[in-house]
C-alpha cells in the first residue's frame, strides 16, 4: 500500500540524514 511505501521511505529518509550529521 502506499501509506507502507511512504512510511518505508519516511524511514530510509531518516536514516541518510542521521548519517550525514553524524559525517560531519
Amino acid at each position: 500500500e502506499m501509506a507502507v511505501w511512504k512510511d518505508f521511505h519516511n524511514t530510509i529518509k531518516n536514516a541518510v540524514a542521521n548519517l550525514k550529521l553524524q559525517g560531519d
